[in-house]
């Protein structure tokens, strides 16, 4: 028997272990970044006290490791081991100091963002903020981050809608409570991850759209934490602000009580938040600042009971409970003008809309491990809403249609609704393929009345005016039912290639039942217009991906999709669609890829249904049950690059859609006897795309800690409309530059100026040009270690073809705190915003064939008296072991 017979066959899997050092060989190194990096795997770990890392079920034996640690020069080798071994450990990895001298001051080096595959990883010691800062300071720092006024975070162009820390949902997920919350000292890194969901997680295949999460790896000694707050504001006349919570957080062991209230002004634009306490309200964000409402006042409450734990190894389970009640009334001045191929028409209006809403939401997530090859995710929630609207609206209209309306709306809704989800995930360890399973039901109970009354005087030149009069009552039922099942099956075929088969079948079934009722003629039912009418889909799509790995810097994932779907078995669509995806990673330096998916979108109910929708009798509604579904063809692609020596961060992200089979509506006008009409229907066209390109380019300075940083993004969108069946298009441009400088020389002062350059331009509509500028200065600065004073001033400076749009108010807020208690963790804060009263303006909102202009109100100037207490105790993990993983969880 020769000796290649009796040589043992390779492991699938080993550990892989190792200590690091300084370069005397005598000192470990605690909380060095350690990754291995395989053909098909990047994995990441941090060293223990001792200096000790381990890696576990490394899927091969030739591997690079790369080994970081502020203040010293980064380590890199590649390893070729035997391959038999289950256990590897490596001999002892030295690292030599890296030390910067500036004016006999000895500075740490910076390690920059690293691009980790899916994730990218910003060290939170790289950049200075202030004493008490929250983490949203921290996060406005980051190299391709911007965070909006109300805490919105989006990342290369992409919206971050889920939060985590340490690994682990942050309660509920909400990425502005996250920011808000947490306090920016107890943070090691900060991850911003593209995850395909549980299923791809579990495949190792990305299919769909991945959602962008942020995940706050805390240092080691601050994962554990009780935070308690309570704070309000108000200046004792039209607002008031006040919430409080109770929060613990010990890895999965979460508890939250959470509850608040608020009412403020509707119409008045609230501008930038200035001082800490304004920036901390997460779920009371001012409402009525938002452009699009003229007078009014908006007044809303919310509770929160999240409850997060595990049962020993074998279950975790999530239980949250969420109220809000919405009270609010909203005054428009609106002034409307669309462009058709038949001419043109005026709208001016004054609306009053009165709404209550109340809304429950139970929800609970049971994580259950079956087996070490399989488990089972539950979650079951039930939601229920109950809403009462009226509405007053009077109106005139010129152009192609020439008539006034006075017109008074009730309407109620209530609306209940169960969703239940199970997923299994089965491991084989023979064959080491994945089989993964879920099954998804929506069941909504949708029911509402609406009365409308109204008198409309119409008049079609030369013909003299003529009065109607109407008093019309509609009930509608829906009952949506949405049934989603997805099969997936993931073999290996080696360690650079695999495939993956997935079924998906998706049926929605909507029951929806109109009465339609003369209130004049003595609830007389209206036989033409009453009708029921049953919309059901059916989607069937198939997938064969095949995923492989390309020497040791790139992959290439390949598909190929069959899309059926039925729209009540009368339409029939099948369209074949290849899915392809490159990806290419040199380091944790550079990344670029390349993506294109295509995929249908189904016609909604209201675009399918025969049934007229009269409610406006100025405007008949009916669906065309003819349409076709459209077909979205998408590429995208994306580059990112840190170059250490310059310290510069750039990035860019281009999207290109095509979508041909566009349901969009078609508007015809009409003469019956003295009074003109306009109907609108639905027809399929082709010709729409959008193209958008983000971008950004940041350079850091870090001896005098100066960040700069370039933010842009250019729109282009052609889209289609019809009028009297004939189509037309209009192509709209945007282009945003906002260029920002970030000064931080010290810890109690952050300086930070930004200027915006904003243009759009249209084709046909020369009232849609406008361009746009503005100049910031804000920021904060503390006269003692207990006194701060913030301010937020910006210029603008905005031109149109159109002087409504004209002005260039001066916007000033200021406010100064004084930090309070022994620990220093309460504040006192008076805050005035707008001082000059010049944060005033129109709204407008661009229509598909035109726009919509709506004031804000003139009363922009108001002064708030602040008060928070915000006691919190962080501490290490009193279970947790000594090594963590690239999410900062811990391997106990």
């Amino acid at each position: 028997m020769s000796t290649a017979a009796q040589q043992p066959p390779p492991l699938a899997i080993r550990q892989v272990s190792g200590v690091v050092r300084d370069s005397s060989g005598a000192v470990d190194v605690p909380q060095a970044s350690v990754l291995l990096i395989t053909l098909t795997d990047t994995l990441l770990v941090l060293t223990n006290e001792d200096g000790i890392f381990v890696f576990e079920s490394v899927t091969s034996a030739e591997f690079t490791i790369v080994v970081q640690h502020l203040g010293y020069r980064p380590f890199m080798q590649r390893y070729m081991m035997n391959d038999t071994k289950a256990r590897i450990t490596l001999a002892p990895i030295l690292l030599h100091a890296q030390l910067q001298t500036l004016a006999g001051v000895t500075i740490k080096g910076k390690v920059g963002p690293q691009l980790l595959g899916d994730t990218v990883q910003f060290w939170a010691d790289d950049y200075i903020v202030r004493d008490y800062a929250r983490l949203e300071e921290l996060i406005r720092k980051l190299e391709g981050v911007n965070v909006d006024r109300e805490g919105n975070v989006q990342f290369m162009g992409q919206m971050v809608k889920k939060a985590m820390f340490n690994g682990i949902r942050y309660f509920g997920g909400d990425v502005k409570q996250l920011l808000k919350e947490l306090p920016a000292n107890i943070v090691e890194r900060i991850q911003i991850i593209d995850d395909y969901g549980d299923q791809a997680n579990a495949a190792g295949i990305k299919s769909g759209e991945a959602t962008k999460t942020i995940n706050i790896v805390s240092k080691k000694d601050k994962s554990v934490a009780n935070l308690y707050e309570i704070a309000a504001s108000s200046n004792f006349d039209t607002r008031y602000n006040g919430q409080g919570y109770i929060k613990k957080i010990d890895g999965f062991n979460q508890l939250e009580v959470q509850a608040g209230a608020a009412r403020s002004p509707a119409g008045v634009l609230t501008g930038a938040p200035v001082g800490t306490i304004s920036k901390m309200n997460a779920m009371l964000a001012p409402a009525g600042g938002q452009p699009g409402v003229s007078d009014g006042y908006h007044q809303n409450a919310f509770g929160i009971l999240t409850y997060k734990n595990k049962w020993k190894d074998f279950l975790t389970y999530e239980l949250y409970y969420n109220l809000q009640r919405k009270d609010q009334l909203e005054i428009k001045d609106l002034l409307q003008q669309e462009y058709f191929s038949t001419g043109g028409l005026l709208t001016s209006s004054n609306t009053d809309i009165s709404q209550q809403q109340t809304k429950h939401d139970l929800k609970g997530v049971f994580n259950t491990k079956l087996s070490d090859h399989s488990q089972l995710n539950t979650t079951i929630g039930f939601r229920h809403a109950n809403e009462s609207l009226s509405s007053s609206s009077n109106a005139r209209q010129d152009g192609l249609l020439h008539n006034s309306s006075s017109l008074l709306g009730l309407q109620t809704a209530t609306a209940p609704a169960l969703d239940i989800d199970l997923l299994y995930i089965r491991k084989f360890a023979r064959s080491k393929s994945i089989l993964t399973a879920d099954f998804h039901l929506l069941n909504e109970k949708e029911q509402q009345r609406k009365t409308d009354d109204g008198t409309v005087t119409s008049w079609h030149d030369p013909l003299p005016e003529q009065d109607s009069t109407y008093r019309v009552q509609l009930e509608e039922r829906s009952s949506p039912e949405n049934y989603l099942s997805t099969l997936t099956y993931t073999l290996p075929f080696n360690t650079r290639t695999s495939l993956q088969l997935r079924s998906d079948l998706q049926v929605r079934r909507v029951m929806y039942d109109q009465q339609f009722y003369n209130l004049l003629a003595t609830q007389q039912r209206i036989d033409s217009l009453s009708s029921r009418f049953l919309y059901r889909t059916v989607e069937h799509p198939l997938l064969a991906t095949v995923k492989r790995a390309i020497g040791q810097k790139s992959n290439l994932t390949a598909g190929l999709r069959l899309q059926q779907s039925w729209i009540n078995s009368a339409v029939y669509t099948a369209r074949l669609f290849p899915d392809i995806l490159y990806e290419y990673a040199n380091g944790m330096r550079t990344q670029w890829s390349f993506r294109y998916n295509g995929n249908t979108v189904l016609p909604r109910l209201a675009e399918v249904m025969p049934i007229p929708d009269v409610s406006n009798p100025l405007n008949t509604v009916t669906g065309n049950p003819g349409l076709r579904p459209a077909v979205v063809d998408q590429f995208q692609a994306r580059f990112a690059r840190f170059m250490m020596r310059p310290e510069i961060f750039m990035s860019v992200t281009a999207l290109y859609a095509r979508t041909s089979n566009k349901v969009t509506p078609d508007i015809t006008f009409s003469v019956n006897g003295n009074t003109m009409r306009r109907t609108t229907g639905f027809a399929n066209v082709d010709g729409e795309t959008k193209m958008m390109v983000y971008y950004n380019l940041t350079k850091t300075i870090s001896y005098h800690s100066l960040s700069l940083k370039l933010d842009g993004q250019l729109l282009r969108n052609r889209m289609i409309y019809l009028t009297d069946h004939v189509a037309d298009h209009t192509i709209t441009m945007m282009n945003l530059n906002t260029f920002t400088a970030t000064l931080t020389p010290w810890q109690w002062l952050d300086f930070n100026f930004a200027s915006g350059l904003e243009w759009n331009r249209g084709n046909r509509f020369a009232a849609l040009n406008s361009t746009r500028a503005r100049f910031n200065i804000y920021g904060t600065a503390y006269l003692t270690p207990e006194w701060l004073v913030g301010f937020d001033i910006s210029k603008k400076l905005e031109h149109s073809s159109d002087n409504a749009l004209n002005r260039s108010p001066l916007v000033v807020g200021l406010n100064m705190e004084k930090r309070i208690f022994r620990q220093k963790n309460g504040v006192i804060s008076v805050v005035v915003m707008d001082l000059l009263r010049q944060d005033n303006a129109v709204a407008r909102q661009l229509l598909m064939n035109g726009y919509r202009d709506i004031p804000s109100s003139h009363n922009s100037r108001y002064f708030l008296l602040q008060f928070s207490w915000s006691p919190q105790r962080w501490t290490g993990g009193r279970n947790a072991g000594k090594v963590r993983r690239n999410d900062g969880s811990f391997v106990n």
